[in-house]
């Protein structure tokens, strides 16, 4: 789009290549800090009354916190450094900045509104459905033994924002939340289901056309008309005991 493409030429002076994997990084080093230091872990998250109190540093920590202490919490970050990597060949260093930082600024804004705690879990869902757009038939391993197609993840991780969000103020953060990826996608996605639509439309009139009138009670032999394409003509049984219309009947006719 070519409004896109003007704000990225805009911020291309603040375009930070491999962003993702500072992510990465920061939330590893957060992770054994915490593990370290179980104290510090109450500090992360992004808490509109604390920012006031002084406390301006969680206005940067909670995108890095840890959603878990445990082991599972390891192959996530692994996975998140995956498709950082991924989705910037495609998208380009500049683009991908752009978008994880309007994913940050949304969620810092949806949590003033809206009240709760800042987590980066929307901003990483907005990166698992950005991942999961380019590269939807991608495999995971869940738990290395079941190989699942990223598409299915990346909506059934939706499914439950929607369930966990409830209530308007929820929906509307993760609208919020999830603003950078429909800004960045929405318009393409609209356009991929239109033309969805047309195709699935197209071919239901191509097979309504090739299927032949099962319900008509005359048909002819020759040219393939019935009473419903030509309501005019007029048909007769041959000798042969197939049925004509006037134009090709035979000489020979048995009854009407």
């Amino acid at each position: 789009m070519s409004w896109l493409n003007k704000l990225e030429r805009i911020a291309a002076p603040i375009a930070v290549p491999g962003i993702i994997r500072y992510v990465a990084f920061l939330s590893s080093a957060a992770f054994i800090v915490g593990l370290a230091m179980p104290g510090t872990q109450a500090l992360m998250p992004l808490e509109p009354a604390a920012v006031f109190a002084g406390e301006w540093w969680r206005l940067l920590t909670f995108a890095f916190m840890p959603s878990s202490y445990s082991l599972f919490w390891i192959f996530a970050l692994m996975f998140l450094f995956y498709m950082g990597d991924s989705l910037e060949r495609v998208m380009g260093a500049t683009r991908l900045t752009l978008f994880y930082l309007l994913g940050w600024l949304a969620t810092v804004v949806a949590t003033f509104l809206f009240g709760g705690i800042g987590t980066p879990v929307f901003l990483n869902l907005a990166i698992l459905l950005a991942f999961a757009t380019y590269f939807p038939d991608s495999q995971i391993s869940i738990y290395f033994i079941f190989p699942v197609k990223v598409k299915w993840v990346a909506l059934v991780s939706l499914a439950i924002a929607l369930v966990v969000a409830r209530g308007l103020s929820g929906y509307a953060t993760l609208a919020l939340c999830l603003g950078n990826y429909l800004l960045f996608f929405g318009f393409d996605l609209v356009k991929a289901f239109h033309t969805t639509q047309q195709i699935a439309k197209r071919r239901h009139e191509f097979r309504e056309k090739a299927r032949p009138d099962e319900d008509t009670l005359h048909h002819c032999k020759v040219c393939q008309r019935t009473e419903k394409s030509d309501p005019d003509l007029e048909f007769r049984v041959s000798a042969d005991g197939e049925e004509y219309c006037t134009e090709h009947l035979p000489s020979r006719v048995s009854g009407v």
